[in-house]
């Protein structure tokens, strides 16, 4: 995977590439053996194994976290036989102004988030998605078990809100200062604005004449000016 240097327009790069995770799965099959395996998607979507299964009896080893060790060596010995580069690697930048954390994703996109949620972060492999239907793309990780994706945005708020809105509309950028609750509400008035908008606002649109001889447009005008901070002559402008 062919990386950009970033998804951001960093004021200073504080250290190189750090940590990162290298592929293949590893499987305690009893109270004395691991098992590890690496394996890889094909052209046809189908899993294949690159690595036969190998398996580490702990009694072969000083303890069982020496045998961990081992099988880390091993991971990262055919990970590299077969070019495959670790994922997540991660680096301390300074963007607008304060100290974050950058992190490589799948696609050559990289995201960034407080230093403070790093061991957080580092228990998941993340990678970037995009809804259907949406031009945000976000974070996620697949949590074994799970059916649906753990978004980082949530998991760094600790799930307080259904919906986490960002507030620059850049669904890589999850640092604190730029997540908010969003309800449904709220987060459709942050999005991007429909090419087929007159209005010049998002949620506003204006409706011709009915038979009547009423403007709907100037009910809507009366009544976003109840709920919404928009400035009042503009609206008139628009209608």
């Amino acid at each position: 995977m062919t990386f950009k240097q970033s998804s951001f327009k960093l004021d200073y790069i504080e250290t190189k590439w750090l940590g990162g995770k290298y592929r293949g799965w590893v499987k305690k099959n009893s109270s004395k053996k691991y098992s590890f395996v690496l394996k890889c998607k094909g052209d046809d979507g189908k899993s294949k194994i690159l690595s036969p299964y190998v398996s580490f009896y702990i009694d072969n080893y000083s303890s069982e976290q020496a045998a961990k060790m081992a099988i880390e060596h091993h991971r990262r010995r055919e990970c590299l036989r077969f070019r495959l580069f670790p994922t997540n690697l991660y680096r301390y930048v300074f963007y607008k102004g304060g100290l974050c954390i950058e992190m490589r994703l799948t696609k050559g996109y990289t995201c960034i988030f407080d230093t403070e949620y790093l061991n957080k972060i580092k228990q998941y492999t993340w990678c970037v998605s995009k809804m259907t239907g949406s031009y945000t793309k976000y974070v996620t990780a697949y949590v074994k078990g799970q059916k649906n994706k753990l978004y980082m945005q949530q998991l760094l708020t600790d799930f307080k809100y259904k919906v986490v809105d960002h507030i620059n509309r850049n669904g890589l950028d999850n640092r604190k200062c730029n997540l908010k609750d969003g309800g449904n509400s709220k987060n459709q008035l942050n999005r991007r604005m429909r090419s087929d908008n007159t209005s010049g606002h998002n949620g506003i649109s204006w409706v011709k004449k009915k038979k009547d001889g009423n403007l709907d447009g100037q009910r809507m005008v009366q009544e976003l000016q109840r709920h919404l901070p928009l400035n009042n002559m503009e609206l008139s402008k628009k209608h």
